[in-house]
């Protein structure tokens, strides 16, 4: 995979927690307030880490091509640190709070 292809998958896939992370806050919005507090703060969390990997991209897509390899092992850690949290935040919100 190139840099462009592989800057694009990124992409997507931030905009993809993105969306979700927005769906969930939406679902909380209905929950008490020290609850909705808490998730909240997930939350928050959550979206500091998107940012961050957000920023990774970002310096990717302006490295040159021998380095560009190399930073998107960053970028890789910094989705992967997002995917775990969110599913697993995520799933703790599921099992005490039904659809």
């Amino acid at each position: 995979m190139n840099r462009d292809e592989y800057v694009e998958n990124m992409k997507q896939q931030i905009d993809a927690w993105n969306d979700r992370i927005a769906q969930w806050e939406e679902r909380i919005q209905k929950l008490d307030g020290d609850l909705r507090a808490q998730y909240q703060t997930q939350i928050e969390s959550l979206r500091q880490q998107s940012d961050v990997a957000t920023q990774k991209l970002r310096s990717l897509q302006q490295s040159s091509d021998a380095a560009w390899q190399h930073m998107s092992h960053g970028l890789e850690g910094a989705w992967k640190t997002l995917a775990e949290s969110f599913e697993k935040s995520l799933q703790e919100f599921n099992r005490t709070h039904k659809p």
